[in-house]
């Protein structure tokens, strides 16, 4: 298998009041990066819309052991894992000056037609370009995600301009800023986000209203929140996330 990996420095206002990179910031290095290694392989953002392709990512599971903080140097890699139908298998490391691996993240996307909105089953040329076997039978697996029936915070958002990727609808980062809204500052500020799993259900758009709820749980010594991101009326369900807080 063909990864990637770079060198980013964990700038000012890519870290947060205690200077500990925002894990949106980690997201966006690992989507960066993604987005470097199809330009490298020639199977970049061109290439795929030439082709009235897109890849849009389905689900995030992402673990912190240790926060890096600003100024420091980290090493990001990328490693395919496996390609199935019109799935892709993605998992991303963050490794500190030290050598040690700090952050990890799953990830599954889908390959798209831009014009129809469905999947389009993965041609041989991005199994060649990622180094990957068609005879590959190795995946990453992900917790189901519960949507809880009544919620303990809510905050409405509406969407704007500034929240559209090149795919034309909203892009998967914001959706954990609308969640990171509802956390109670009590939380944010006494403990540390551990981990963070979300499922995408339906794209968003431009001019929408969204709806970010969640509900608390207490577990001995951590809190746990499951959120749903949905529309003002709660019938179009966007985004399903799950944040655990030690």
């Amino acid at each position: 298998m063909n990864g990637h990996e770079l060198l980013y420095d964990v700038k000012y206002y890519e870290a947060d009041y205690k200077k500990r990179v925002l894990i949106t910031s980690v997201m966006n290095y690992f989507q960066d990066l993604v987005v470097k290694d199809s330009e490298k392989k020639q199977i970049g953002l061109d290439f795929l819309k030439e082709r009235d392709m897109a890849w849009v990512i389905a689900k995030w599971d992402i673990e912190v052991k240790k926060y890096p903080s600003f100024k420091d140097t980290l090493l990001v890699k990328t490693i395919p894992v496996a390609l199935k139908s019109f799935y892709a298998h993605r998992r991303f490391e963050i490794w500190n000056e030290n050598s040690e691996l700090v952050i990890s993240a799953n990830t599954l996307w889908i390959l798209i037609n831009i014009k129809t909105r469905k999947p389009v089953k993965i041609d041989a040329l991005f199994y060649d370009a990622y180094g990957l076997d068609y005879e590959n039978t190795d995946k990453l697996d992900f917790e189901k995600l519960q949507i809880p029936e009544q919620f303990t915070a809510q905050n409405e958002f509406t969407i704007r301009y500034t929240d559209i990727d090149t795919n034309e609808h909203v892009n998967n980062v914001k959706f954990v800023e609308w969640a990171m809204q509802t956390i109670p500052f009590e939380v944010i500020t006494s403990k540390t986000l551990h981990r963070i799993q979300i499922e995408y259900k339906k794209e968003a758009l431009y001019g929408d209203s969204v709806l970010s709820c969640s509900k608390m749980f207490k577990k001995e010594d951590l809190f746990e929140f499951q959120h749903l991101i949905c529309d003002s009326s709660m019938e179009k369900e966007f985004a399903v996330l799950k944040s655990t807080w030690k």
